[in-house]
């Protein structure tokens, strides 16, 4: 994978392994961050060269998810969605992220879409039973606290 990266700096993917590997064998973080965030970098400008292909968002919203830029990340797997409005796996991805962000609208919206894709899915009714515990469950103290 690192002779495909020198030969081909251009292309997406193998960054993307080299990181999936590294981080399976517990590789050093600080590289496999740096991998993720150039494979990022080279699917944005995929963004801009395939404007109508769903698939360099969707890899590009999960990977700033992995680099924990959850907003960003939203956005980028909301086109995904826009662009292949059928492509339940997006979806999917859309909901647990906006359930993560505590984004409960875009969450829901993404859940009955899954919901028209796959009617009767219990995934859709279980990630919706825990957005409601979660959003029903009392504020600890670490939760009010303002950050520092």
């Amino acid at each position: 994978m690192r002779d495909a990266i020198r030969m081909e700096p251009y292309l997406t993917g193998p960054r993307w392994e080299l990181a999936r590997v590294l981080e399976q064998e517990s590789g050093d973080s600080s590289e496999i961050r740096e991998l993720r965030t150039e494979e990022a970098e080279l699917l944005k400008r995929d963004c801009k060269i395939l404007p109508d292909n769903a698939e360099p968002r969707y890899r590009l919203g999960m990977l700033l998810y992995l680099l924990e830029r959850g907003e960003e990340a939203l956005s980028f797997l909301a086109e995904a969605c826009k662009l292949e409005p059928d492509a339940y796996e997006n979806w999917l991805a859309l909901a647990l992220l906006a359930e993560q962000e505590g984004e409960w609208q875009l969450a829901v919206d993404a859940l009955g879409q899954m919901e028209r894709l796959r009617p009767g899915d219990p995934a859709v009714r279980g990630i919706y039973q825990r957005m409601q515990q979660a959003r029903q469950a009392p504020e600890t103290p670490s939760d009010t606290q303002p950050e520092s």
